[in-house]
């Protein structure tokens, strides 16, 4: 409900019953088939206006109407308005009763995951992704959403899942938009911007409705225009450094070490006392980024769902260029404050690429399958971001502005939405945004 003056409230009262007004002609008019998508329109604006009591009666009359084979809808929107209440339970038996009646209808499973994540339970979610998938193997967003809650295990174990994915579902712009952002997460081993603009770019192709995948990519551009420069500078010394270990002939594991400590001992030079709290950096705004490019294939596109998209999404009339904008001003933003971790993770590939380059002494084919493999497995031997902090029993973390940062921040490419808030704690504008705002 809107916090506001009389005065100001007067003319939404008046509006809401003009509304009433249209919706009540629209349920006498429109054929007994099609009423019940009356009853959910209604019943979401009523939702809206605080009334939830009238919202679940409507929700109800539309479940009495609803077709057979539209059921799974009406479900949906039911376990939302209990989750929306606090009632979770109910919502999750709910959503039990709909993969019963509905077993066809994927999206009654997708949204018992989410429903799940919202609630902190991450094992069920798991559960009930891999139970979906036994039905409907063939679904992008269930295996995208299982290659997203596979990151907690390891990189090698969420790369192992993302190609049962590809096996599945070759042409899903989500699970290939998933593999980007395994590339893009700067704790993965295997952080490679060049991979993530490749998987992007089938992203795009496949599913360009997706519109995270277009988000994603325009984290990626920020990246390389204001994060890599600061890389760059030091890559020299990086190379130079490398070579000198290996010279010593050194074993992997001792030149490995001593590129990590390196690593850091440059993010310091370059930062300063990052790790202190109150950190701020800010990129200069003589720096502008030209984004024209992907704003024209976006807006071309004109996608229309995905988890980044509605976050940047202010209001359903936006247009693609409007989350675009939106998107850039969160994305820059969280790049200034954790720039450190990216440069960290770009100057630990550079060490560790440049020392097994040099151990071959002659110029390696970098476009074989044979060096890729070499350089996959060397990344993922070398000590990895954070572990010099928090070791094999605390995990990888970053300490930065006083607290630590851990993979888990980077699954999407804005931290805010990474971080879990119990459903019950957000603002009732939030909750309905978070479990309303969606194309489900």
């Amino acid at each position: 409900v809107l916090r506001c003056s009389p005065l100001r409230w007067l003319p939404v009262c008046n509006e809401l019953t003009a509304s009433r007004k249209y919706f009540a002609r629209a349920v006498l008019a429109c054929p007994p088939n099609l009423s019940w998508k009356v009853w959910l329109a209604g019943g979401r604006m009523e939702l809206n206006a605080g009334r939830d009591n009238i919202a679940r009666k409507f929700f109800e009359k539309a479940f009495e109407q609803v077709p057979e084979k539209n059921k799974a809808n009406v479900f949906l929107e039911c376990s939302r308005l209990e989750d929306f209440e606090g009632n979770t339970e109910l919502g999750r038996a709910i959503l039990w009763k709909a993969r019963q009646d509905c077993p066809v209808e994927w999206k009654v499973y997708l949204e018992s995951v989410m429903l799940e994540i919202r609630a902190g339970r991450r094992e069920k979610a798991i559960e009930i992704a891999q139970l979906a998938l036994k039905v409907h193997n063939g679904t992008g967003r269930l295996w995208a959403v299982l290659v997203q809650l596979s990151q907690i295990d390891g990189d090698e174990v969420q790369t192992r899942v993302l190609r049962d994915a590809l096996k599945e579902v070759p042409k899903s712009g989500e699970v290939w938009c998933e593999g980007a952002r395994i590339h893009l997460n700067p704790f993965s081993p295997t952080f490679d911007l060049v991979k993530a603009k490749r998987y992007l770019s089938f992203a795009r192709q496949f599913t360009p409705q997706y519109g995270d995948s277009f988000l994603e990519s325009l984290r990626l551009e920020l990246l390389c225009f204001l994060v890599v420069p600061l890389a760059k500078a030091k890559q020299q010394g990086m190379v130079s450094f490398s070579k000198q270990m290996v010279d010593k002939n050194l074993n992997a594991v001792l030149i490995n070490k001593a590129i990590m400590t390196k690593t850091m001992d440059e993010v310091q030079n370059i930062f300063g006392p990052y790790k202190n709290q109150g950190f701020s950096f800010s990129f200069s705004h003589e720096r502008v980024v030209d984004t024209t490019s992907l704003q024209l294939r976006c807006v071309n596109a004109d996608p229309n769902y995905g988890t980044m998209w509605f976050h940047c999404r202010q209001r359903p009339t936006d247009t693609a260029k409007a989350v675009l904008h939106r998107a850039q001003s969160l994305l820059t933003r969280d790049l200034a404050m954790y720039a450190p971790i990216y440069v960290a993770s770009l100057l630990r590939r550079y060490g560790v690429t440049s020392a097994l380059r040099h151990e071959r002494r002659q110029p390696p084919d970098e476009e074989s399958d044979e060096w890729e493999a070499a350089l996959e497995a060397r990344l993922r031997s070398a000590p990895q971001l954070g572990e010099e902090v928090g070791g094999k029993e605390e995990g990888r973390v970053f300490r930065m502005n006083g607290g630590n940062v851990t993979g888990s921040d980077f699954l999407t490419g804005l931290f805010d939405l990474n971080t879990h808030i119990p459903t019950q704690e957000l603002s009732p504008m939030a909750r309905r945004k978070l479990l309303f705002g969606s194309d489900l």
